[in-house]
C-alpha cells in the first residue's frame, strides 16, 4: 500500500511579530514620549517665572510641544525606541542581527548607491511642490515643525540634525524596512511587504499630510532596500533628505521667496521627479555577480529562521 506524499512542511517565518513589534513600539514611543516631555514641562514650570493659571495652561502646553527643546527631546525618544525594539526584535531571533536587520553592505556599487540615496531628497522636493499647490503649508504637524524651526539658536540646529537628521533615520530604517520589511518580505510577496512597511511607517507619523508623505518616502526606500538587500543607503539617503529638511527650515540655508516665480515654483518639483526616476533606473539596471546573491534567495535565508 502506497503512502500518500507528503507535503513539504512551510519553514517560513510568521508575520505576527512584526505586526506586535509595531504595536509595541508604537506604544512605547507615545508613552515614552509623554514621560519625557511631561517631565520637561514640569521643569519648564518650576524654573520660569511665569504662573500660568488654569486657563492658560493649555496654551502653555501647546507652545511647549512646539518648542525646539520638545522637537529635539521627541526625536531622540523616538530614535532610541525603534533602535532598541529592533535589536531585541533581532536577539530573539536565531538569524545573526546583520541578516535579520540587512546591516550588510548593499550589492550595489557607490556610485548607483549616491543616485539612490538622491532619490530621497527627490521625493521630498515633489511632495513640497504638491503641498505648496494645494494651499497646505500651514496645516499639521509640519506647520509647528516650521515654528520650532523658526525660533531654534545654532545650539538646537546642531541638535537637530544630529537627532533628526541622523539617529531618527537610522532608527526609522532599522525598524521598518530592517526589521519589519525583512519580516513580511520573508512570508509575502516583496511589493506587499514594502507597502505595508511603508503604511505602519506612515502610520507612525500620527499625522495625514506628513504620514502621507511617510508613506511614499517608505515605498522608495523599501525599494531601494529590496534591490539593494540591505539598509545602509535606505539609511544615507533617508539622512541626507532630513539633514536637508533641517537645514532649509531652520534658515541656514537662507529665507525663500515668499512670491516664487513660477520656475522656482515648480523647478524644485520637476528636478525631484527627475531625481526619483534616476534612483530607481540606478538600482533597476544594478549588475549583480556570482559572488553576490540575488535578493529573492537572501531573503529565502531569512525567512528560514525558525518561528520566533
Amino acid at each position: 500500500m502506497m503512502r500518500p506524499e507528503q507535503q513539504p512542511s512551510d519553514n517560513r517565518p510568521p508575520v505576527w511579530p512584526a505586526f506586535v513589534g509595531f504595536a509595541a513600539v508604537l506604544f512605547a514611543a507615545q508613552i515614552l514620549g509623554i514621560v519625557v516631555l511631561g517631565t520637561m514641562f514640569a521643569i519648564h514650570l518650576v524654573t520660569t517665572n511665569d504662573a500660568p493659571d488654569s486657563k492658560a495652561i493649555l496654551a502653555s502646553i501647546l507652545d511647549f510641544v512646539t518648542s525646539p527643546q520638545a522637537l529635539v527631546a521627541s526625536a531622540a525618544v523616538s530614535s532610541l525606541t525603534l533602535v532598541g525594539a529592533s535589536l531585541i526584535g533581532a536577539r530573539l531571533s536565531k538569524t545573526p542581527a546583520t541578516e535579520r536587520l540587512r546591516l550588510a553592505e548593499g550589492r550595489v556599487g557607490w556610485g548607483r548607491a549616491a543616485v539612490a540615496s538622491v532619490g530621497v531628497v527627490g521625493i521630498s522636493w515633489v511632495f513640497g511642490g504638491l503641498i505648496s499647490a494645494l494651499g497646505l503649508e500651514g496645516i499639521g504637524i509640519l506647520h509647528l515643525f516650521e515654528k520650532a524651526f523658526a525660533k531654534m539658536s545654532p545650539v538646537y540646529i546642531a541638535l537637530s540634525i544630529l537627532f533628526i537628521g541622523v539617529t531618527a533615520p537610522i532608527g526609522e530604517e532599522f525598524f521598518f524596512r530592517g526589521f519589519m520589511q525583512t519580516r513580511l518580505a520573508a512570508r509575502w510577496k516583496r511589493p506587499l511587504a514594502i507597502a505595508t512597511a511603508a503604511a505602519a511607517f506612515g502610520l507612525m507619523h500620527m499625522d495625514p499630510i506628513q504620514g502621507t508623505y511617510a508613506f511614499f518616502v517608505g515605498l522608495y526606500l523599501g525599494y531601494v532596500t529590496e534591490a539593494t538587500g540591505s539598509i545602509r543607503i535606505a539609511i544615507a539617503g533617508h539622512a541626507i533628505n532630513n539633514c536637508l529638511s533641517v537645514i532649509f527650515a531652520s534658515g541656514l540655508a537662507g529665507t525663500a521667496d515668499p512670491h516664487p516665480s513660477t520656475l522656482e515654483k515648480w523647478g524644485a518639483p520637476l528636478i525631484g521627479l527627475v531625481a526619483v526616476t534616476l534612483g530607481v533606473i540606478a538600482l533597476k539596471t544594478a549588475k549583480t555577480t556570482q559572488a553576490q546573491m540575488p535578493l529573492q534567495m537572501s531573503v529565502q535565508v531569512v525567512g528560514a529562521e525558525p518561528s520566533e
